[in-house]
């Protein structure tokens, strides 16, 4: 059952069902046109043959006209005034006839034989009232009749007009013994040939079905071998052009895209499990400390200070831990509005001032009045804190920072410079990774998390602008943000 309900299966079926019909149609279309063409060549030499016998009748009372009417019995003949040509004249041509397989009966008006051709022997080629009746009104048709079983006959009647009045009906006929042969043969060339087709190309189709199908089955091979502990299978992609290697590239990519985020992920894991370590160890420590003799009060004082920073620090790196953990879920949202950039970067500098003057940092801004963007004021404040604070915590003393903002054609430029530590040319790459630091012991001590700029990153793209980092070891770094402008 599982085969019926395979792709493969399908598409050979399918495969299989629009060739028969493409094949049936052709048969059919094939044989009834050269049907067609067989009998219209009979037809013409038929009709040919009657005209020629027509031709060849002398009329020798032209002024006697045949006279009848219709009653309801049907068609009454009363007299009719026609010769016939000597039998050496009439009679040759007819039993030429013969020769072609052809025979002429020859009616007059009354219905009776006058003439025929010797291949008929004693037969007449019976014609019924009603068909006596369109042939004396001026009318030819075709008949295909059958004399004995197995001989069919193509019969014309061919009504010879005179004044506008029929005075005699030819009736020429061939036997069809060769048409119906070739027909025969054609029908039985088509009975093999179609279903030998259909055959083969059912065989065709498995095996073609099998070939095309066959990346698929290696991708799902292949697929079922990757796990979060192996993730660094690979398709062999054999032609890139075509969709099936498209797909083979496409797949790659993803799993490149899963082997990183495996990768960041357990990386995440130990570092965070590494940042919320250290505090607490140096709590529980503190705290074991405190517990093993009785101090003084001063002494309890510094040790609940010393907590109280390493439970901020804690505070600090959840708090970012779960903003990051919203991000990834698509759960932290946006509420976009207009903002006044150059206002919110103001009061952001007030705000930070007093952090700065402690390490006794000068903070000057060259700020563009009245620059509005489209954004979230609340994740653009983050931001900017995020970066003054950065700033602030790895500058030197008595150092400064300087905050610009301007509008660079369609974007707000904002630029943060600082006269601090620095960033090397090896570590700017990774800068915005998470729990990444350039001197991870200082970062500890200052307090910083490793989130910071994943944060500022993060809010940067969702806002759809760009994030720069110009730095030089002991000489200061600047980070430049372009942010689209409302316009």
């Amino acid at each position: 059952m599982a085969m019926f309900k395979s792709i493969k299966f399908k598409l050979v079926l399918w495969y299989f069902i629009i060739l028969t019909i493409i094949l049936a149609a052709f048969s059919f279309f094939l044989y009834f046109s050269y049907r067609y063409s067989l009998y219209s060549r009979v037809d013409a030499s038929l009709q040919s043959r009657a005209e020629t016998v027509a031709g060849l009748i002398d009329i020798e009372k032209p002024d006697l006209i045949l006279q009848f009417n219709v009653t309801g019995t049907g068609l009454n003949i009363d007299q009719i005034g026609i010769n016939f040509p000597p039998a050496s004249n009439l009679y040759p041509f007819i039993e030429q006839a013969r020769i072609y397989g052809q025979f002429i009966q020859i009616i007059d008006s009354r219905g009776k034989v006058v003439a025929k051709s010797s291949n008929l022997g004693s037969r007449e080629i019976y014609l019924n009232k009603d068909l006596f009746k369109i042939a004396l009104g001026g009318h030819f048709f075709f008949q295909t009749l059958k004399l004995e079983e197995n001989t069919s006959v193509r019969l014309l009647t061919y009504p010879v007009i005179w004044k506008d009045k029929v005075i005699c009906i030819i009736q020429v006929g061939t036997l069809l013994n060769e048409l119906q042969t070739s027909l025969e043969k054609l029908s039985l060339g088509l009975l093999v040939t179609v279903p030998t087709t259909l055959l083969l190309a059912l065989l065709g189709g498995f095996v073609m079905a099998g070939k095309v199908l066959k990346p698929i089955e290696e991708i799902n091979m292949t697929a079922k071998k990757i796990t979060g502990e192996n993730l660094t299978q690979r398709l062999e992609v054999k032609n890139p052009h075509d969709e099936i290697g498209s797909l083979q590239k496409t797949l790659n990519q993803m799993f490149d895209r899963l082997e990183n985020a495996f990768s960041m992920q357990k990386r995440f894991t130990a570092d965070a499990s590494h940042e919320l370590r250290t505090p607490l160890t140096v709590l529980k420590g503190e705290i074991e400390v405190a517990l093993k003799k009785t101090r003084r009060p001063e002494e309890y004082r510094d040790i609940l200070e010393s907590n109280l920073e390493e439970v901020d620090r804690l505070t600090k790196i959840i708090k970012d831990l779960l903003f990051l953990a919203r991000t990834d879920n698509g759960k932290d949202f946006l509420s976009i509005q207009n903002i006044n950039l150059s206002h919110l970067c103001k009061e952001t500098i007030k705000y930070m001032e007093l952090l700065a003057s402690e390490k006794k940092i000068h903070i000057s801004t060259r700020i563009d009045e009245e620059l509005i963007i489209q954004g979230d004021p609340d994740k653009i404040k983050q931001l900017l804190l995020n970066l003054l604070e950065n700033g602030i915590k790895y500058n030197k003393e008595n150092g400064k920072i300087t905050l610009s903002l301007h509008k660079n054609e369609r974007y707000a430029e904002l630029k943060i410079s600082d006269t601090g530590i620095g960033i090397s040319s090896e570590d700017i790459p990774y800068i915005f990774e998470r729990f990444y630091r350039v001197d991870k012991a200082r970062s500890r001590e200052m307090g910083g998390s490793g989130l910071g700029l994943s944060i500022v990153k993060w809010i940067v793209e969702v806002h759809q602008g760009e994030i720069e980092v110009e730095s030089r070891p002991g000489e200061g770094s600047t980070f430049k943000v372009l942010l689209p402008i409302n316009v």
